[in-house]
Formats: structure tokens, sequence, C-alpha cells
């Protein structure tokens, strides 16, 4: 993986793909003025560098990400790891997480397999 960091890296921010969200300034898709200090897009969350808001790939970069939970290899992702990744880790009681992944049928879109594994970006 030579085009992934968390937050910046070395990367420049007029690099970064902005993100489209809802409620997102004009520039990224939406109609808030106000969202250019505090949306996904800002300065701030693109730099900091936490997985929930501030991760940058490139897509063949991350297809190699998420096919170490479809073959595990080994060459991103330890198998085990992975495997504890998109495995429910919380009580029964709980909805079903894995580290970093929804799983089951409510990963992803309504009427998913109890295979599914997805994220819900937040």
């Amino acid at each position: 993986m030579k085009h992934s960091a968390q937050g910046l890296g070395r990367f420049k921010l007029e690099e970064m793909v902005p993100c489209q969200t809802e409620h997102a300034a004009p520039e990224a898709g939406a109609g808030d003025p106000s969202a250019k200090d505090w949306d996904w897009n800002s300065p701030y969350w693109r730099k900091l560098g936490a997985p929930w808001g501030g991760t940058h790939a490139s897509a063949p970069d991350l297809a190699r990400f998420l096919g170490e939970f479809l073959n595990e290899r080994g060459a991103v992702v330890n198998p085990e790891t992975a495997r504890l990744m998109v495995s429910h880790q919380n009580g029964q009681e709980l909805t079903p997480r894995g580290l970093g992944f929804n799983v089951g049928q409510g990963a992803g879109s309504t009427g998913g397999s109890g295979e599914a594994r997805g994220g819900w970006g937040g």
C-alpha cells in the first residue's frame, strides 16, 4: 500500500478528493457554507488521521486492504486479525460489530445476509 495515510501524511490537502456529505460545504456537493470549517473535508478532519475521519487511500490500495478479508494472504493484515475484524465482538444483546466493521444482516443495506460485512462511516 503506497498511496495511503492516516491523516494527510506526505500528501497535500489539495490532492484529496472531497467527500460528499449531506450537510457539507458547497465545494463538496452540498449547500452549507458554514460547513467548510467542520465537515469531513475540513483541514481538521483531513489532517487528524483517525480511522473515522482522516484515513486516505487510493482505489488500488483500498482494494488490496479489503482483499485481505476475502483471501487472508497476510500481505496487509495478519489473517487472525482480519478474522477478528469481521467477526462479532460485542455481546449478543448488542449490535453485531467486529473490529472496525459491522457484521451480519445489519452491516449494510436492508436484506443483507448473515455473512455481510460493512462500514457505516462514522
